[in-house]
């Protein structure tokens, strides 16, 4: 998992990670799962946030984006890897 997120429009934070996000061009698959309300969007989101380690979420873990990251069978530091791919944040 590389980043969990919500957003009331979903193309336009898209379009905002494909312009600023280090992780997106690594993204191959994106799920988008609905809430009834923001509240239980944002509980949602710190759970997966949490339980599946997202890579590059850096609110609530209290974690720098400067964990390693496995891309095949090659480990990485994330900015070095952002790095190689020519993106930035």
């Amino acid at each position: 998992m590389l980043y969990v997120g919500i957003a009331d429009d979903v193309m336009a934070r898209w379009r905002w990670h494909s312009k600023h996000s280090p992780w997106w061009p690594l993204a191959a698959h994106a799920d988008v799962v609905w809430r009834n309300n923001r509240q239980s969007a944002e509980v949602e989101e710190t759970q997966a946030i949490r339980s599946e380690r997202a890579v590059w979420n850096v609110a609530k873990t209290g974690v720098t984006p400067k964990r390693n990251v496995r891309i095949g069978d090659t480990w990485t530091q994330g900015e070095a890897l952002a790095k190689q791919l020519g993106v930035s944040r």
